[in-house]
């Protein structure tokens, strides 16, 4: 125990999805699972790759992120912006144009708000990464912009941004959204917590405070984030609401 990290995660927007959620799958298992049905020499080559200490380290603590629902479409139809989900969730949304496109145009900057929120005690740096050895519809048509931030001295939910390369993205239940990698040698254990009105409360008033105050440092808002006990008010919150998952 002593030489793990815990994890806390939980969405935000989950009703309906909810009991059907995953944790973050990690990327080795995904591997294996995926090169099972593949040929015997297929399988020595992956052996022999996960073997090495240079990619073994870099996919360690790498997981991803998947869909929990399916039949989403979303882009471009005469030039209008639109998605539809025939699965009925009534959380997942989309913000197009992005807050940094100019309103005059469809930006093709897309972000998924199906908020999913991580935090920890320890001192750790979240990094977030395309879904790169995946072939679904949406890794290979969109680019995601990767991103990095300390999930004990921040709170804030993980709101992928693609840039759309074709006019229609499908999205399938089961597909890999993106990646996140913890940069940490120590074995990763994930604990889920419900996302509860006081937490977001406390994620409205991190990332709102960009628009009062912008282009701040991390390390400026790091330091307001300790020095107002937003970690220990946030954690205890956390820990009063976990699920057991």
């Amino acid at each position: 125990m002593g030489n793990d990290i815990i994890i806390y995660w939980g969405w935000a927007n989950d009703r309906g999805a909810g009991i059907d959620l995953h944790p973050p799958t990690p990327l080795l298992k995904l591997l294996s699972s995926e090169f099972s049905k593949s040929t015997p020499k297929d399988k020595e080559i992956l052996q022999f790759y996960l073997r090495c200490p240079a990619s073994s380290n870099t996919l360690k603590n790498t997981f991803s992120i998947i869909s929990p629902v399916g039949d989403i479409s979303i882009g471009f139809k005469n030039n209008k912006f639109g998605y539809s989900c025939k699965e009925t969730t009534p959380d997942l949304s989309f913000n197009n144009p992005h807050p940094i496109a100019s309103q005059k145009h469809n930006s093709r900057l897309i972000d998924i708000h199906w908020n999913l929120y991580f935090f920890s005690e320890s001192d750790i740096e979240l990094t977030q990464y395309p879904a790169y050895l995946s072939k679904s519809h949406l890794t290979q048509n969109s680019t995601l912009y990767p991103g990095q931030f300390n999930i004990s001295k921040w709170f804030r939910p993980i709101v992928p941004t693609y840039y759309l390369n074709s006019d229609i993205i499908n999205i399938s239940r089961g597909d890999d959204l993106y990646y996140i990698n913890f940069n940490t040698t120590k074995k990763i254990k994930f604990k889920n917590f419900k996302f509860t009105n006081t937490l977001n409360e406390y994620s409205l008033d991190t990332t709102h405070y960009k628009y009062f105050n912008k282009h701040q440092p991390l390390n400026k808002i790091y330091d307001l984030f300790i020095k107002n006990k937003y970690n220990k008010r946030i954690l205890k919150e956390i820990k009063n609401n976990l699920t057991g998952h």
